[in-house]
């Protein structure tokens, strides 16, 4: 019912009967909108409908005659001139006259009917003062509708005629008199009159607006009388948000009036006028409409009769009504939230959830918080409350526990800042604390989790020195603290700022004390003692974190951190965490000046503490030590209170360090330590400090001083080269350090290896990033090009490799942010990149170490392939024409190795993909001349793996008889042949899903090597044939018949069926047969006459081993034959034997797993294949007996996923008539055990249905969406149950409310809170709930403002928006939010909403040209930050720019 009280009401009354009508049958009317209004009416009479057609005929033939359109304009005016003769004593006539006349007006448009109005008013009126028109209820009803349908399409200055006032008052004096029943489309109109007169301050008269709500007034004293609710429910959407334009007295009466009703008597009356008493006190009331004690006395007395109900959603409207009520009256009545009314509301609410289930609940406890939160009035008020509701769980009444469990944290939540006055709370604690104590008790639980919800709300200062830890340290046995040491934990829950001068005060004393117990030989619980004392460490950091005495308490907290770290050394890691929150909570209120001033004041103490922890070596003595202290961990505390330390600081510490270095002579390691240190002090000191420090380093990366490892120099180089674009620090680099040029010129910075590499391009990328314009960015990069590619060398370490690729994928974005912020177009741009890469190419060609050329060649080629990976739908004509040429003159050189020659074929592939559409015929030839270079020596299998890519990319732009022409080498005719079957096999069905090989390699695929094949001396002889031989052994066929009726003899291979999820027998010959299978690499050596064989077979004690021949063939080949192996080795042959390897051990495990299957399922296969066999013949057989239902049983348990079991049994349980109720326990546990069933799913929705039960279901989900919040199938479910009705809006909301406070980025959540809005139609005709949703959100974006989810129901509620000010407001809010992790979401929010002014044009907010520089600035503002999509912004762009 609550979707009906809030669903969306439409214009259009466009339902169909279900049956052909008799008008349609007379009617020789072609136009179909009037015909499907005039069918849409079901309750017409079949004469009424006969006479209809015969009007509609007559009109059609005169517009024919007079060849007009058939449109409802020509019918409606001719209708109009018959208005005059109409007359109630035929009423078959007149009633059809009055329904075609509100079906053409619902069809034409406003302005006819303005200009007709006074016709069509005179003759209504005339027909609602006849006798008989009052007397009969349908044509009281038509003339109503005709009447208020042309009255709501009038401009604003008609309700000032005084005239219009007397008919409005007739309109709605007739509707009481009458007793119609107004329709849907109708209460619309009406709901529209209504509100043009009272928003026109000019027209609406005192007396009219009296009229008005008297009309409402008259309506629900008709419906006390007859308890019809159909009428009050029309009125309560009629009058949903009207009330604030109301007389004096007017709302007080309507109040009144509805009270009276809510006798007890008929539950959907009283759930329809508790409705439109919370659509009365959602609007804006006046103080004067309501005294103080009629407010108080209607809450009571709806309290009082909500406790009498016994229909569980009627309670529930009771409870959100009342919730609404008090609300609204403390708002109008501030001293009523003062006295008792606020907790005798929550008492009532309590009261009411004894009797509801548990998911109710939730909504019971959501408005019991909202109104503790305002509460003003006395703590005795809240201390009855508090003593009542504790009542049950102190006598452990275990059915009323759980509610008052409920209850009991609404309340420390609704009056948290009231808890630490409540002498009953504390009392209740601590009777909670000694429940707790109790061992496998339910109340010990309740109380345990009472006691944390309790601490969480009301903080560690309220309840820490009123709830004893029991720390007894003369006790010789087990420590009584375990019994509750949670509470040092549970306190570190509470988010409520906290004391430091408490904490001190009752723990401080007791630390020492634990720990010298804890530091006693013959304490056998020492480690127990060291772990209660971590947890009061732990305890003091959260505190640090959310401190209300910071200032006054942080010099004593260093004091405590020094002593500790120096004492208890067990306990430095835990002391040095409280040190970290401390600077974490400094630089979180850095505006504070007093935060920062007592902080700065205590780092000459807590410093010295911090580098002696980080100098000394580490020697853990202690067994009972907590957590490992580690460099690492002290560096980082070190490197987060840089900001607070004065340059004076770094000079005396760079003084200690380099005493300390030079007193180091033979331990590197220590030795590094004190380098590392350089980078702290590098931070936060001066410009001759740095001097200093560069000039130290310069020594020991020269070896010259100390023996400090070169890569720790060059992290403190990284350090000193990020300060370079600080203009404090000009001079020093200018004097100072090495400038690039000096840089690239030292042969030892030069030849960097290993992590020193990732150093070096650290400060290259730093300088190229601090350059002031795009030609001097674009000419340092062009000095720093050589290091940058080699370090893409494949020789290098994988990860340094992807960190250089990264780097340069940061110059290259730099390059192009620059060139737009100068207006250089994106072609330069790329063109100057690769430029840069082609003049590496061929200066590694003038160089003379070969391992350098080697290194600086490759890695430019690596970067040209990757860039062009990215980028080569961007390249120009006269670009892609250079590559092309670039390419061509490079096969002059013959020192390329294979590895070289494969990534030109893949920039190649790229300009294949890029070919000019200018000239296309021209540039297809030019790329066609370079296809012979790589086809005349593919020795390589690498080779030949990469041509096959290239004829594959080729096969895209020409034919096979082209390529074939273009090589011109007959022997590979076959090989082309093979790479064309393969695209169109690829192109067409594939069941290995390896269909995009960008990068033409064969890594990706895994090569199956049997002992089934034999080499083919014939070159004519189908690759395809040996391939499904490959497979076949693997799978169990066979090309020959084989006779043995075995699985694993008679090739047959077990497969999962794709639709039913049963296991099938197949033809081994047929899967294999499908199967893609990539082509076999070969040695470079000598072709094997037979392939390396892997078999099974038996050891001498008869078990299963495999056996592998590939080493016995290798050792067969002979010494020679792997030198020569050996000698013809490069980087690609090594690659290639790895990926052998791999394949080899990859294929064994398959092997292995296989048999294992095929062996271990036998006897489940064929209880299966015997079970489904008579399943297929009983639903053939059409056998609905009990022993068809209980094999439908043992089906489900082998395969739950096969619906036509499900439908079957669905048809057993209906023909048997079995119990339903038994068959939804039986499908909740085939849910539990597979909650992503569809079949399962459906087949409950079946059952719900046929039994008409839906108490379970909520619960039921809730369960299972607590298990897995992201279950499609349960959400769907879930919508299904709402959309017929059968859960409540509010509850609905309150559901979605708490999963979301469980995890703010459930998209399902914020999805099915979308549905719920929809289908209920709430935000459409209540401002103040749009607006409470909106602000839901913008606090949901506030606290994880990259939260996708959240955006995206952040822009469904702009499309919402109707006005100019609310799209103004969403648009502001998300510019404002300037922080850096919003920045996707953000500008894509502004992006969508853009758009969608641009396209329609419902709200004229900006000029178009305005909108899309808007739209242009967005994209280019994500180029930057989103570089994953920056082709798709880029692309935005461009087309805006078209």
């Amino acid at each position: 019912m609550a979707l009906v009280k809030g669903s969306k009401l439409n214009l259009n009354d466009d339902r169909s009967i279900g049956k052909r009508s008799v008008y349609s049958a007379y009617t020789n009317c072609t136009n179909a909108s009037i015909n499907s209004g005039i069918t849409s009416y079901n309750n017409l009479d079949e004469e009424v409908q006969i006479e209809m057609a015969s009007i509609t005929n007559a009109y059609t033939e005169i517009i024919k005659e007079k060849k007009g359109n058939l449109i409802p304009a020509s019918y409606f005016y001719l209708h109009l001139n018959s208005l005059d003769m109409l007359s109630t004593e035929n009423i078959i006539h007149f009633r059809a006259s009055l329904t075609l006349l509100l079906v053409l007006l619902r069809q034409i448009n406003s302005n006819t009917i303005t200009r007709n109005f006074d016709k069509m008013n005179g003759c209504l009126i005339r027909f609602m003062e006849n006798n008989q028109t009052i007397q009969s209820k349908p044509l009281s009803r038509l003339v109503i509708d005709c009447l208020i349908k042309i009255y709501s399409v009038q401009p604003p200055n008609f309700w000032a005629d005084r005239t219009t006032h007397v008919y409005i008052s007739k309109i709605l004096s007739f509707s009481v008199l009458s007793d119609a029943k107004l329709s849907k489309c109708t209460g619309v109109c009406l709901q529209d009159l209504i509100r043009n007169i009272c928003c026109s301050k000019k027209a609406a008269s005192e007396k009219l607006l009296t009229e008005i709500f008297s009309f409402a007034l008259a309506v629900i004293e008709k419906v006390s009388e007859s308890r019809n609710p159909e009428a009050l429910m029309s009125l309560e959407k009629i009058y949903n948000d009207l009330y604030k334009f109301a007389p004096s007295g007017c709302v007080a009466n309507i109040v009144g009036s509805l009270t009276n009703i809510i006798s007890g008597e008929n539950e959907a009356v009283e759930k329809y006028a508790l409705w439109m008493l919370e659509s009365i006190f959602i609007s804006e009331l006046k103080v004067e409409e309501f005294e103080e004690n009629s407010l108080e006395q209607l809450v009571a007395f709806l309290m009082s009769k909500s406790l009498n109900v016994m229909s569980r959603d009627l309670r529930l409207t009771f409870a959100k009504t009342i919730h609404r009520i008090t609300k609204t009256s403390i708002k109008l009545f501030p001293n009523l939230g003062k006295g008792n009314l606020i907790c005798n509301t929550f008492k009532t609410f309590w009261k009411m959830a004894l009797q509801i289930d548990g998911y109710t609940i939730q909504s019971l406890t959501g408005y019991s918080i909202d109104l503790g939160q305002i509460f003003q009035g006395n703590v005795s008020e809240i201390d009855n409350l508090l003593g009542e509701i504790f009542i049950p769980l102190q006598s452990g009444q275990i059915n009323e526990s759980d509610v008052s469990v409920a209850f009991w944290k609404a309340a420390v939540i609704g009056f948290n800042n009231y808890l630490s006055h409540s002498k009953v709370f504390i009392d209740a604690c601590q009777t909670m604390l000694i429940h707790a104590s109790q061992e496998n008790t339910v109340i010990a639980e309740k109380s345990q989790d009472l006691l944390f919800t309790s601490i969480e709300h009301a903080g560690f200062n309220v309840l820490a020195k009123h709830l004893e830890l029991y720390i007894d340290l003369k006790y010789e046995g087990q420590p009584l603290h375990l019994k509750n040491a949670y509470l040092l934990k549970a306190y570190c829950t509470s988010k409520v700022p906290s004391s430091i001068q408490l904490f001190i005060d009752l723990f401080v004393g007791q630390m020492k004390s634990i720990y010298d117990r804890a530091s006693e030989s013959s304490n056998q619980h020492a480690k127990t003692y060291f772990k209660l004392l971590h947890h009061i460490i732990e305890l003091l950091e959260h505190i640090v974190s959310i401190p209300t005495d910071f200032s006054s308490t942080w010099s004593t907290v260093v004091q405590m951190i020094v002593e500790g770290c120096n004492t208890m050394i067990e306990m430095k890691k835990a002391f040095l965490r409280v040190l970290k929150s401390g600077i974490g909570y400094v630089k979180a209120n850095m505006d504070d000046e007093e935060i920062v001033e007592a902080f700065k004041k205590t780092t000459g103490l807590f410093l010295p503490i911090l580098l002696h922890a980080y100098t000394t070596k580490l020697i853990n003595t202690s067994t009972n030590t907590i957590e490992n202290l580690s460099k690492d961990f002290v560096l980082d505390i070190m490197m987060e209170c840089t900001s607070f330390l004065s340059p004076r600081a770094a000079n005396g510490i760079f003084s200690t360090i380099i005493k300390r270095y030079d007193e180091i002579t033979d331990d590197p390691t220590e030795a590094n330590i004190y380098i590392n240190l350089l980078r702290f002090i590098v931070t936060f000191g001066d410009p001759k400090l740095v001097g200093d420090v560069f000039n130290f380093c310069k020594l020991v990366y020269t070896g010259k001083r100390g023996c400090g490892d070169k890569i720790h120099v060059m992290r403190v180089f990284g350090k000193i080269y990020e300060k370079y674009s600080d203009p404090n620090f000009n001079e020093f680099f200018e004097t100072v350090a090495w400038t690039p040029e000096q840089l690239i010129s030292d042969p030892n910075f030069m030849n960097l290896e290993d992590k020193q590499t990732v150093c070096r391009n650290y400060i290259l990328v730093k300088i190229i990033a601090t350059q002031q314009n795009y030609s001097s960015a674009y000419k340092m990069f062009y000095l720093c090009r050589a290091p940058l590619l080699k370090s893409l060398a494949k020789r290098n370490n994988k990860r340094f490799k992807e960190r250089a690729s990264n780097d340069l994928k940061e110059i290259f974005l730099f390059l192009s942010k620059m060139a737009k912020n100068e207006n250089i177009q994106l072609n330069k741009c790329i063109e100057d990149y690769l430029d840069v890469l082609i003049r590496a190419i061929n200066d590694s060609y003038h160089i003379v170490e070969e391992y350098q050329a080697n290194d600086l060649r490759e890695g430019a080629y690596i970067e040209l392939v990757n860039f062009l990976t990215t980028h080569y739908q961007y390249l120009s004509s006269e670009l892609w024409e250079k590559l092309v040429n670039f390419i061509n003159t490079t096969k002059a050189y013959e020192v390329d190795t294979s590895s070289i020659i494969c990534l030109q074929m893949k920039v190649i592939k790229y300009l294949v993909k890029s070919i000019p559409e200018a000239l296309y015929m021209d540039n297809r030839a030019k790329l066609l001349e370079l296809l012979p270079r790589f086809t005349k020596n593919m020795e390589s299998n690498t080779i030949k793996a990469h041509v096959r890519m290239l004829i594959s990319e080729y096969l895209n732009i020409c034919e096979e008889d082209t390529i074939l022409e273009a090589i011109n080498n007959k022997m590979l005719t076959t090989f082309v042949h093979n790479v064309v079957k393969d695209k169109k096999r690829k192109q067409g069905k594939s069941i290995c899903g390896d269909d995009d090989d960008s990068e033409g390699s064969i890594r990706s695929k895994i090569t199956v090597i049997t002992n089934k094949t034999t080499r083919s001396n014939r070159m004519k002889v189908n690759d395809d044939e040996d391939d499904v031989d490959d497979l076949l052994s693997v799978f169990g066929g066979d090309n020959k018949s084989v006779n043995s009726k075995t699985v694993r003899e008679s090739g047959y291979c077990i497969r999962e069926n794709e639709n039913t999820d049963i296991l099938d027998l197949l033809d081994g010959k047929k899967v294999a047969e499908n199967i893609i299978v990539p082509p076999k690499k070969k040695q470079n050596s000598k072709k094997i006459e037979e392939e390396d064989n892997i078999m099974f077979s038996k050891d001498k004690q008869g078990r299963l081993v495999i056996k592998d021949l590939e080493l016995e063939n290798k050792r067969k080949s002979g010494s020679k034959r792997q030198a020569e192996d050996i000698e013809m080795k490069s980087a690609s042959d090594d690659e290639e034997e790895e990926e052998n390897n791999l394949r080899i051990l990859w294929f064994l495990f398959l092997k292995t797993i296989l048999f294992i299957v095929m062996w271990s399922q036998s006897i489940q296969l064929k209880k299966i294949i015997d079970r489904f066999a008579y399943m297929r013949a009983l639903i053939d057989a059409e056998e609905y007996s009990l022993r068809s239902f209980n094999l439908t049983t043992e089906c489900i348990q082998l395969n739950s996923g096969n619906y036509s079991i499900w439908k079957f049994r669905r048809d057993c349980l209906k023909k048997l008539n079995l119990d339903l109720k038994q068959e939804l326990e039986l499908i909740s546990e085939v849910i539990r055990e597979n909650p992503k069933n569809y079949q399962v799913w459906r087949h409950r929705q079946e059952i719900v249905q046929d039994l008409d039960d839906y108490s379970q279901e909520t619960s039921f989900l809730f369960d299972i969406i607590k298990d897995d919040d992201k279950n499609y199938h349960a959400w769907q479910y879930r919508v299904w149950l709402l959309k017929i009705e059968k859960l409540e809006f509010d509850d609905e909301i309150t559901f979605t409310n708490y999963l979301l406070t469980q995890d703010l980025r459930n998209n399902s959540v914020w999805h099915y809170r979308q549905v719920v809005f929809s289908e209920s139609g709430k935000l459409e005709n209540d401002e103040e709930l749009f607006k409470n949703e909106t602000d839901f959100v913008i606090d949901a974006i506030k606290t994880v403002d990259n939260n996708e989810s959240a955006w995206n129901y952040y822009f469904w509620l702009f499309s919402l928006s109707k006005n100019k000010e609310n799209v103004m407001k969403y648009i502001n809010f998300s510019k404002k939010l300037e922080t850096e992790s919003s920045r996707i979401q953000r500008y894509v929010f502004l992006i969508k909403v853009y758009s969608r002014l641009l396209n329609t044009n419902d709200i004229k907010l900006m000029e178009t040209d305005e909108l899309k520089k808007e739209i242009k600035n967005c994209c280019s503002m994500l180029t930057q930050c989103d570089t994953t999509h920056t082709r798709y912004w880029e692309k935005i762009i461009h087309t805006l720019e078209k």
